[in-house]
């Protein structure tokens, strides 16, 4: 699963990279021409911000963690699949026929992936520290909001000039629905886990695409009309995207949980008190560490250190 999430992290770069350095240039460097700049740069930065939680994902050890942003995974891997192969006489030339294989591939290897990881023996470990009430909420209404907005620019792309921003051709309208889709399958399942270990990547991916959104409107205005009102709740969008990512990304650091989860030749563990000198249960960052080997020969003032030697994920 390790080397699955890497893979997928160098795909989304690359196609996030040709989406928002040559949004105007799609014809040329991307799959299918996207005629307006802004789809382009909305896409491309979709794509950045989801190689930002895959690398967070894959840098973790347990599985738990690392799992974070896999439905969101599955859901775009295969909605585009679906758009892709319904729309199959866009995608012509190299990097079309690149990207159809790409996705013709990666939703059944993401399930089949999934499921032999679900098998491994071992139970998650319940939430030690609840999401504070504020976030959970604003990330249940994100989720709420993006799942029904991206469900009616998929199913009814003829629809999209109604209630979108800017203009969309029917194949545009459904890239741009499935990452409303990913995105909020994303936030639903942090506000569902309501655990704020599973905050640092998500929150990461929030900034990254709110800030690109952002650099993309500035790029591009004459794609928006300022008088509409549709304009206006995108930038709404944009900016509690922001709001949401600032706030879990500096919950998250003051909590130290950016910290990767593998180890570099033997993870040290900080022990509390001499009275876990010999024990099989540690203390890390104020959780405890099963399956932990205690060095008997401590450290002074209670430290010691150890080796995790819990199943990877």
């Amino acid at each position: 699963m390790r080397a699955f999430l890497y893979v997928a992290i160098a795909l989304t770069f690359a196609a996030g990279t040709q989406l928002v350095v040559l949004a105007e240039h799609t014809d040329l460097y991307f799959a299918w021409a996207i005629d307006a700049p802004m789809s382009a740069a909305f896409i491309g930065a979709s794509f950045w911000a989801a190689s930002v939680v895959l690398l967070w994902a894959a840098r973790q050890r347990h599985w738990v963690r690392a799992r974070v942003p896999v439905p969101s995974v599955f859901v775009v891997a295969t909605l585009l699949l679906i758009a892709t192969l319904q729309h199959i006489e866009q995608f012509d030339g190299l990097l079309g026929a690149l990207w159809t294989e790409v996705y013709a591939v990666v939703p059944p290897l993401a399930v089949a992936l999934a499921a032999m990881q679900l098998f491994v023996p071992g139970t998650d470990p319940a939430p030690r520290a609840r999401l504070p009430r504020g976030l959970r909420i604003a990330l249940a209404v994100h989720a709420a909001v993006l799942l029904v907005l991206g469900a009616l620019l998929y199913l009814w792309p003829g629809d999209a000039g109604s209630i979108w921003a800017w203009a969309l051709t029917p194949l545009t309208a459904k890239a741009i629905g499935t990452w409303l889709l990913g995105i909020g399958t994303l936030a639903a399942y942090v506000a569902w886990r309501d655990d704020r270990a599973d905050v640092p990547g998500a929150s990461l991916a929030y900034i990254v695409l709110a800030l690109l959104l952002a650099l993309a409107a500035a790029r591009f205005p004459d794609d928006l009309d300022f008088a509409a009102a549709q304009t206006w709740v995108f930038l709404a969008f944009v900016a509690t995207a922001f709001a949401i990512g600032g706030h879990g990304a500096l919950m998250s650091l003051r909590e130290g949980r950016f910290s990767s989860g593998l180890p570099h030749g033997g993870v040290p563990v900080a022990v509390v008190g001499p009275a876990y000198r010999d024990s099989s249960v540690a203390v890390q960052g104020g959780e405890r560490l099963e399956g932990v080997r205690i060095d008997p020969g401590g450290a002074p003032g209670g430290q010691t250190t150890g080796t995790k030697n819990a199943k990877e994920g």
